[in-house]
């Protein structure tokens, strides 16, 4: 779909709307601009609870459906995307582990989807990684937490707090709170509310279909995620499984 949507000049999106808070636009501006360093580390979680009991089920549960990936595929996916989009590195070989915690559900025995996901990977520039996801931790709802670690500074963003950037140094660190009169120009036009006023998820969507309506009217929108986007974060789910099955690394 991805080469027939390029091939074809089409405006194909797919809707991996973490990119669009305004403070993620500012991590990734600040780690292009330099500000991190050389970045050495890469590590995050993305964490839920709507499946954690074997009463809970959901079309997913079963490959037939939802593919022979669940955790992963489903939430996985955006953590992996958003790291690379934040970064500017690919995950380049993955070394991976996956489990069942629930092995029945209504409706589905055994439970051939996995639960919880733990990967190490290698990036394309050299730096070291790790990612959990899971579907079945207590008290965790939509938990996406990434860090990302350079020979200068530390940045972190958890969606779940989304108006923040935590910004680390060796002198001292500080909460970067969103603010329209003192964001980066990458990551204004996403904080369209004033500062105090939350924006979070809903406006992530908002803006996703904005960029998406302004590419199909012939203008750039920069990170917008399209087809190779989806395509890529496939083949990195099929890497994640490749190596759970054989016990070794895959590359992606």
């Amino acid at each position: 779909m991805a080469a027939r949507a390029a091939e074809a000049g089409l405006v194909a999106t797919v809707p991996f709307v973490y990119r669009f808070h305004a403070m993620v636009r500012e991590a990734r501006h600040r780690v292009a601009r330099g500000d991190v360093g050389r970045v050495s580390l890469v590590h995050g979680s993305y964490l839920q609870d709507w499946l954690l009991r074997p009463e809970d089920d959901n079309w997913r549960v079963d490959p037939e459906l939802g593919g022979p990936s669940r955790t992963f595929a489903d939430i996985g996916s955006h953590w992996c995307d958003l790291a690379e989009f934040v970064t500017g590195e690919r995950i380049a070989a993955v070394s991976a582990q996956t489990g069942v915690v629930q092995r029945e559900r209504a409706g589905h025995a055994p439970v051939l989807t996995e639960d919880v996901v733990t990967v190490q990977f290698r990036t394309t520039g050299g730096a070291l990684g790790s990612v959990t996801t899971s579907q079945v931790s207590p008290g965790r709802k939509n938990r996406l937490f990434l860090e990302v670690s350079g020979t200068e500074q530390s940045l972190a963003f958890d969606q779940e707090e989304p108006e923040k950037l935590w910004v680390g140094q060796r002198s001292g660190s500080m909460a970067l709170v969103r603010d329209p009169a003192t964001l980066s120009p990458q990551a204004l036009p996403y904080s369209p509310l004033p500062p105090g006023h939350a924006q979070g998820y809903h406006e992530c969507f908002d803006a996703f279909v904005a960029d998406s309506y302004a590419a199909l009217r012939g203008e750039h929108r920069d990170g917008l995620p399209t087809f190779e986007d989806g395509a890529r974060a496939a083949r990195v789910c099929d890497a994640v499984l490749a190596s759970a099955a054989s016990g070794r690394w895959a590359e992606c």
